[in-house]
């Protein structure tokens, strides 16, 4: 008979056992702390309201542990700041600034999440603060500009040449009802691509902007115009507007010639239109190579007359018809009590570079001053000047009446090319190859060349003249350095030409640029010249160091 004995377990395993258990109810019985229980956030709002006009509201966080603030992704329209993870904070103060909002009848929202604990691991808790805005509360609006969408649908109209009426008052005026911050949305360019005097795709109608302001950044992408208003017609009128911008313009295909402006790219002609108390800010930047591109704070090619306007838009290109006004312009048309503030960068061939205009060709110059400071590589004949560039045609540069001054520096820099024989630099104009007259213009601030080379040209008001003119009660400041290598005056650098000179006076230092080319030709009002009649003239400053006097009015 077989005998099944049953087999003991182990002694060990009998000590353990019991052991093993109690720590296996220990451990299933112990609770963790709830992380809501561990970690806090407290804030004093628990929502932020804004109305259609947007603006800037603050809201406090005081939490027990690390902590870090998001926004909802895809909210393009509201900021805020510091963004910082902080460490455990009492009273910690958030900004949140949100733009304009001119949708009628609208509402939106979004919200920002705030995590407190652990953020590596995402042991967190969260507080949420609500954000919300209301457009305008109306019932049928009156015809105008109210928001970016209004802008988007003028564009196609004015690009398609549409009906405008529905965005116009009873006089036929496009009246801008208040600001337009576009955000990070991009600003539309009003009107079509062609530069001819074809108007279709140019505005030509009355644009009001009643003091308000367009900021954001121009749609320009692709495109060889880049300005608000692309093209003006014959009877458009742009007036009482700002326009804060950034824009960019890379086009480099050769069918069309590219222009930048805040305001207005390419003006058709002028019958009837203008441009009149306007403000540009911001930065426009041209870049890459192109025929001719054109460049202005307020209006590429300003072929209108051009009242009242200022520019504050920081200008860097590289093309050759560059000012803060207008880059170039054509016909008998004026440019009358407009300030450049904005300081100016171009490093091109042949460039003509201006405060107010690059190339001055037909327009009448009155009442305008330049405080920006410009600057140019002294490449293929460029010439800058703190009114003009370059002055041609039955043109004119102040008045009795209506002076113009320069009060930036105005600066030739070197080029890797060498500089091209009719590079100049003037406080009042760089070139002059027109019998344009000056009448009552001052120079305050340094104008000079950096450039080691005799071809350069330097003068107090006109760096290189070529054709015979008057220059009529123009002066050249005291506490100014007129600068070059040789060509040097504080009238003119070099004439060609016989020069009248008229009740003009120096105060200025004419200086030598202390380069390997001789100190030749640097004068007191002329540094190059070729048999001008000076009358009436005063002499004063320094020329190379000595007095200045009749003696060395003229340089040898």
């Amino acid at each position: 008979m077989l005998v099944m004995l049953k087999q003991k377990p182990p002694l060990l395993l009998l000590l353990v056992a019991p052991v093993f258990l109690i720590v296996l109810y220990t451990a299933c019985t112990k609770k963790s702390t709830p992380l809501k229980d561990k970690y806090v956030i407290s804030t004093n709002v628990d929502s932020l309201s804004f109305t259609d006009s947007g603006g800037t509201k603050t809201f406090t966080i005081t939490a027990n542990a690390p902590m870090a603030v998001y926004l909802n992704s895809g909210t393009d329209w509201v900021n805020y700041s510091p963004r910082d993870t902080v460490n455990p904070a009492s009273g910690y103060t958030v900004t949140v600034t949100v733009p304009s909002f001119g949708d009628l009848n609208s509402r939106r929202s979004t919200q920002l999440t705030i995590r407190c604990g652990d953020l590596a691991s995402d042991a967190v808790i969260r507080k949420f603060i609500s954000i919300s805005q209301t457009g305008p509360v109306a019932g049928p609006r009156d015809p105008g500009i109210y928001a970016l969408k209004d802008l988007s649908d003028l564009a196609v109209a004015v690009a398609g040449n549409q009906d405008c009426s529905k965005w116009q008052d009873a006089n036929g005026v496009i009246n801008l009802m208040n600001d337009i911050d576009a955000g990070t949305s991009l600003i539309p360019c009003i009107g079509g691509q062609i530069v001819t005097t074809d108007t279709v795709g140019a505005f030509g109608g009355i644009f009001d902007g009643h003091g308000h302001t367009i900021k954001g950044t121009l749609d320009g992408k692709g495109k060889p115009i880049v300005a608000l208003f692309t093209r003006l017609g014959p009877t458009g009128v742009i007036k009482n507007l700002t326009v804060d911008v950034t824009a960019v313009n890379d086009y480099a295909n050769t069918d069309v010639q590219p222009h930048l402006a805040a305001l207005v790219g390419f003006v058709v002609t002028a019958t009837t239109g203008d441009i009149e108390n306007c403000v540009a800010k911001g930065s426009l930047t041209r870049t890459g190579t192109a025929t001719n591109p054109r460049v202005g704070g307020i209006a590429a090619y300003g072929r209108c007359n051009i009242i009242g306007c200022s520019n504050y838009a920081t200008i860097t290109a590289s093309c050759n018809r560059v000012a803060g006004i207008s880059g170039a312009g054509g016909g008998a048309v004026i440019i009358k009590d407009c300030n450049n503030y904005g300081d100016i960068h171009v490093d091109c061939s042949a460039a003509q570079v201006g405060g107010i205009i690059g190339q001055l060709n037909g327009q009448t110059i009155t009442g305008c001053t330049n405080n920006g400071n410009l600057t140019a590589t002294a490449n293929g004949n460029t010439v800058i000047g703190g009114i003009a560039g370059n002055s041609q045609g039955s043109s004119s540069i102040g008045s009795a009446a209506s002076p113009c001054a320069n009060k930036g520096k105005i600066t030739l820099t070197v080029s890797t090319a060498a500089p091209g024989a009719t590079c100049g630099a003037g406080g009042v104009s760089g070139g002059e190859s027109a019998a344009v007259p000056f009448v009552n213009c001052s120079n305050s601030a340094d104008v000079a060349s950096q450039v080691d080379n005799a071809v350069i040209a330097v003068g107090g008001i006109v760096g290189n003249a070529s054709t015979a003119t008057a220059i009529t009660n123009c002066t050249n400041g005291g506490a100014t350095n007129i600068t070059s290598a040789q060509n040097a005056g504080g009238m003119i650098g070099l004439t060609t030409k016989a020069m009248t000179l008229t009740g003009c006076s120096n105060a200025g230092n004419i200086n030598w640029l202390g380069a390997t080319v001789a100190a030749k030709f640097i004068g007191g009002m002329i540094g190059s010249d070729k048999a001008s009649i000076l009358t009436s003239c005063t002499y004063g400053g320094t020329v190379l160091g000595a007095p200045g006097t009749s003696a060395n009015a003229i340089g040898f």
